[in-house]
């Protein structure tokens, strides 16, 4: 799957219904089980089905201490022709409306590969924020830190101690910080995805995919 991601638009996402913008169902919700289900006691079993990519993407272990509902996640690095500065994004989420999204933003592809230990604050103050919605409540970061390191091989670990604010259900969006912070602590590992755009010959156009990315080395 090839998205491009920033809070801006995440944030408005979050005002309105996420469910939507996860993605995710509710496995209650689907048919009822038919009260006389064939017999397939003689059939032969059959070889598990094999993941998807977008299984693959969303495979990344993320825990927020404290939260026990399951959360699917991904770590993305985007890279676009032409732009020196490169984007982390991980995200987790739930079958319900839970979701959040940490981005980071660096100078260039370089500067992200390596262990790090970075800032985060409020959205749209700096290069590093978060933004989502839990139990119904949008929230976003106002202070914390990061700290994670990524490699070409395309893997990816570490930790947050993040403090969010309470969102107001408004627009325009206003950032500012809580007196009293909301928690939000946990850790993330695996590996991560890229999302990579090439610019079509003569055109300031992004393309997914194309040369550029196809000759983009990233050490894999």
């Amino acid at each position: 799957m090839v998205c491009r991601s920033s809070l801006g638009p995440v944030l408005v996402m979050a005002i309105g219904s996420l469910s939507l913008a996860c993605g995710g169902e509710d496995p209650e919700s689907e048919a009822p089980l038919d009260s006389n289900p064939p017999d397939t006691s003689s059939e032969a079993p059959s070889d598990e089905e094999e993941p998807t990519p977008e299984d693959s993407e969303w495979s990344l272990d993320f825990e927020i201490s404290g939260r026990s509902a399951p959360m699917t996640a991904r770590a993305e690095l985007f890279v676009d022709e032409g732009i020196d500065e490169v984007r982390v994004a991980i995200t987790g989420r739930t079958t319900e409306t839970d979701v959040m999204i940490i981005e980071l933003t660096f100078p260039n592809l370089d500067a992200v590969v390596g262990p790090h230990v970075e800032q985060v604050g409020l959205p749209e103050g700096g290069p590093h924020a978060a933004s989502g919605s839990l139990d119904n409540i949008w929230y976003y970061s106002q202070s914390g830190q990061i700290e994670f390191s990524l490699s070409k091989e395309g893997n990816i670990e570490g930790s947050f101690d993040i403090a969010l604010a309470r969102g107001e259900e408004t627009l325009p969006i206003v950032f500012q910080a809580d007196e009293v912070p909301t928690p939000m602590v946990g850790t993330f590992d695996g590996s991560w995805v890229l999302t990579c755009h090439s610019r079509l010959m003569g055109h300031s156009t992004l393309i997914p995919g194309g040369d550029f990315c196809a000759g983009l080395d990233l050490g894999k």
